[in-house]
């Protein structure tokens, strides 16, 4: 975080960087494990009846890895959500948790508990789309 405010200064930029960060890493290994749980049978039977590597991509790994990448889509909502509080709480001039700093700084519950409620519905709003988005494309995987 200090670094980020160093080279990036108070902004967006460094926002952005934090916020790609933190998710970067989470959702990058959620991917790599639900792409290595692919039983390899499937694309080895792929490759014997002479399916091309982008057939093989489309249509064995990418829906048997579906619904792990869904779970990963899902996680780093919310790992973003935690990083862009985090990141206006350490080094904004604006935004809700700069807002909700502000506020805790001159006692203002009741716009504190407004901040935080609108951050709850935030979250609990980008959840429901991306389960009902996987309910939508990923029905054969849990969401």
């Amino acid at each position: 975080m200090p670094l980020a405010t160093a080279w990036f200064g108070i902004g967006e930029s460094a926002k952005r960087l934090l916020i790609a960060y933190a998710v970067l890493l989470a959702v990058w290994l959620y991917v790599h494990d639900g792409v290595s749980r692919v039983p390899v049978s499937h694309l080895r039977a792929a490759r014997s009846l002479g399916a091309p590597l982008h057939r093989r991509f489309t249509e064995v790994l990418l829906p048997a890895a579906a619904p792990a990448l869904l779970a990963a889509l899902r996680y780093g909502a919310s790992v973003a959500l935690l990083a862009l509080v985090a990141a206006e709480l350490g080094g904004a001039d604006s935004g809700l948790a700069y807002r909700l700093q502000v506020d805790g700084q001159f006692l203002r519950v009741d716009r504190m508990f407004a901040g935080l409620l609108v951050l709850g519905t935030l979250g609990v709003t980008a959840d429901l789309l991306l389960a009902a988005a996987g309910r939508r494309f990923v029905h054969w995987g849990a969401s």
